[in-house]
């Protein structure tokens, strides 16, 4: 039978609730940020890597290779890598490694050296010593004397074949990772009144499903309780940054996947890889709530412009462009933790990056905290200390920095792509961010009330490439309200469950929403005051969307309590893109195998068209719960 007709609720709520009867005291804050990133892995050889002409500045080598791997690197031609039938063939290789298998009759891979995951393998760099002898090597007499032997053995990986590699998420498929630029991160605030406790989690990865979350809920609650025993956290709110530089968190970005037939048929998410992410956040989560104390509340906001920054690559053209910044600081002064929302994706670096990296939000974290540097784009500026969190915004529809010029302070386009261009971003809203809050405009805020109410609730799958995803099991997430063994239609679709909360602190109200909303969905925009110089819709497009068709006010900014309105996207879920229904169109033959013509990409990367009136429902019973709505 179909489920029933949907009506949201409000599942949890505090101050009210068993446990939270009273938000009366003062505010207490506190903050903890967790290194994620600090895993070992193995690497691909670089040999291996495609030629590209447009690698950034830490990977243009003599022998410029980034990006996804090249087309055979799965052909297993051995050490020459060239096989019967390529011109030059000079027959099997030597040593045995063209078409060799394992025992279960496996291809063995020439594409890596299989040094396990410390990438260490001996008789390399003269890490073997004087003898050049290392452990299990016939008449292996120990370690040398004098100290010359690095070699740290064997480890986890070494020689079993297999491929102990993280696959970078976001853009193409077989993207390995080659090694850390910068560290990612989970980033926990901690806000406490009464007996209300509430922390947000932003984690640098291109997204995390609700089933994840609850993973890191109950793990963060588990290590509460040894640690601090009788202390229970009322709401955990965890998002994604959504960087696209970060290993895969959801299945989507496979490797091993033969580039002639591009299909995905395992998913390429690491397991030790989650295990150190949820691990982490857990603690993150907990150590924040141990470093509660007594804080002031500043808040500001500020627009950034488009220009240098972001565009949007889908019309209409609708740029939400306030940036939110917050700062709680302890009875000294000093900074306890400072937030900044803003929406654009994570993806200065592009599709030829191959080094693990937070994008632009780590550059903001690091200017925040530590200072703006002297650079061909900045000046330089102190930091305020504490810890810096970047809060994901309204980033669907598409808001993305590629190809955006970004001018150094002589007006010269900075190398694109480039981490100095992507650095330069993070540093530029970081300099406006704390402009912001030393304005007049910024507001000190006395004894913020702190509620929230959250609700949990089932959304429709229709998205057909979704569904082959599932059943070939490349997502970690159950699956609800469907027969597995029946046809999926319109009466057999699969649910995902999801939450959506909304929190206030004084004026201000964060609401999560689960994937990447459009602008225009948070803040209209339809009548141009956002489009910064474009037309909202091209005149000569024939496939423009029809703004006659566009929903009027109010939005979901309009409905929300409060002054200051934050979108936390990606927060609570990944569910693709939330695309306003009146132009969420599917291709006529193939829908979401292939995009609609015009601009119809999202639709591919959405769960279909009923997430938005669900959520827009939801967000509006838990709004009104809390003094908002219509």
């Amino acid at each position: 039978a179909p489920p029933p007709a949907f009506e949201p609720t409000v599942q949890r709520s505090c101050p009210g609730d068993e446990g939270c009867a009273t938000a009366m005291g003062a505010l207490r804050v506190g903050a903890s940020a967790q290194v994620i990133s600090d895993i070992g892995f193995e690497r691909p050889l670089h040999a291996y890597l495609a030629p590209r002409a447009d690698c950034n500045e830490l990977q243009q080598l003599p022998d410029p290779r980034c990006g996804a791997l090249d087309s055979d690197f799965l052909k297993n031609c051995g050490a020459d890598r060239l096989c019967e039938g390529d011109e030059g063939y000079p027959g099997p290789d030597p040593d045995g490694s063209e078409g060799d298998r394992d025992d279960d009759d496996e291809p063995l891979y020439d594409y890596f050296r299989d040094c396990g995951l410390d990438d260490v393998c001996p008789h390399e760099d003269g890490n073997c010593g004087a003898d050049d002898l290392c452990p299990g090597d016939e008449g292996y007499p120990g370690p040398d004397a004098d100290g010359s032997e690095t070699y740290p053995g064997p480890d986890e990986g070494e020689g079993d074949q297999k491929f102990q590699g993280l696959w970078l998420a976001g853009f193409q498929l077989n993207r390995p990772a080659m090694g850390v630029r910068d560290p990612t991160w989970a980033r926990t605030v901690a806000i406490e009144q009464g007996e209300t406790l509430v922390t947000v989690t932003s984690i640098d990865a291109v997204g995390l499903f609700y089933d994840d979350i609850v993973r890191i809920r109950t793990q963060a609650r588990a290590l509460l309780a040894e640690r601090l025993p009788g202390v229970d956290v009322d709401l955990i709110v965890v998002q994604a940054t959504h960087s696209h530089e970060v290993p895969d968190t959801m299945g989507l970005w496979a490797g091993e996947v033969n580039p002639d037939i591009p299909i995905p048929l395992e998913s390429a998410v690491s397991p030790r890889y989650m295990a150190r992410l949820q691990a982490q956040a857990a603690l993150s989560i907990v150590e924040a709530i141990e470093a509660l104390q007594p804080a002031d509340m500043r808040i500001a906001r500020t627009y950034t412009g488009a220009e240098g920054l972001v565009k949007d690559s889908r019309e209409p053209i609708v740029i939400n462009d306030e940036l939110g910044v917050v700062r709680f600081s302890d009875a000294r002064g000093g900074t306890i933790a400072t937030l900044v929302n803003w929406g654009n994706h994570p993806e200065a670096l592009d599709d030829t990056n191959n080094l693990i990296s937070a994008d632009f939000p780590g550059a903001l974290r690091t200017a925040i905290e530590q200072g703006v540097p002297d650079s061909a784009g900045t000046e330089a500026r102190e930091g305020i200390g504490g810890v810096a969190i970047f809060v994901q915004g309204t980033v669907g529809g598409l808001m993305t920095p590629l190809n955006v010029p970004v001018l150094d302070r002589m007006g010269a386009p900075l190398p694109n792509p480039s981490f100095l261009r992507s650095d330069v971003i993070g540093w530029r809203l970081a300099d406006i961010a704390l402009d912001a809050l030393e304005s007049g405009e910024a507001e000190d805020v006395e004894a913020p009330d702190l509620a929230f109410a959250a609700t949990a609730y089932k959304i429709p799958v229709h998205n057909r490439v979704y569904h082959l995803g599932f059943i070939a099991g490349l997502f970690d997430r159950q699956l609800y309200d469907w027969n597995d063994r029946g046809v999926i239609n319109d009466r057999n679709l699969p649910h995902v469950l999801s939450e959506t909360a909304i929190v206030t602190l004084g004026p201000l109200t964060l609401y999560t929403v689960p994937g990447e909303l459009f602008p225009e969905l948070a803040i209209g925009g339809y009548d141009g005051a956002k489009a910064f110089g474009r037309p909202v819709v091209a005149p000569d497009d024939p496939l423009a969307p029809d703004l006659s068709q566009a929903p009027g006010p109010p939005y979901l900014n309009d409905l929300m309590p409060g002054r200051y309105h934050w979108v936390v996207g990606l927060g609570m879920d990944e569910l693709g893109y939330l695309v306003p229904p009146y132009d969420f169109v599917v291709h006529p033959l193939t829908p979401y195998l292939r995009e609609a013509e015009g601009d119809h990409y999202e639709e591919t990367n959405s769960v279909g068209p009923a997430i938005v009136p669900r959520v827009q429902s939801v967000l509006e019973h838990l709004a009104e719960h809390l003094g908002g709505g219509r």
